[in-house]
């Protein structure tokens, strides 16, 4: 069904709650957040990601460099 909309509290903000039946998130996190294996890859494509830009920047700075002393 979703999330429900609890009553205000005494600072007027809204707090929600979980269905019934829907579990806790430590329950349901694997499915949630994704397994070790997927964050495995996320953590190998940032690092991959992070070399390129490094690369990047080196070439950036070589060419800077370059066109200064035309």
């Amino acid at each position: 069904m979703g999330w429900r909309r609890k009553r205000r509290g005494r600072t007027g903000s809204i707090r929600l709650r979980s269905p019934p039946g829907s579990g806790s998130s430590w329950e349901r996190g694997p499915e949630v957040f994704g397994g070790k294996e997927e964050v495995k890859g996320y953590e190998k494509r940032i690092a991959d990601l992070e070399r390129v830009v490094g690369q990047k920047e080196v070439e950036i700075a070589f060419l800077t460099n370059f066109l200064k002393g035309r």
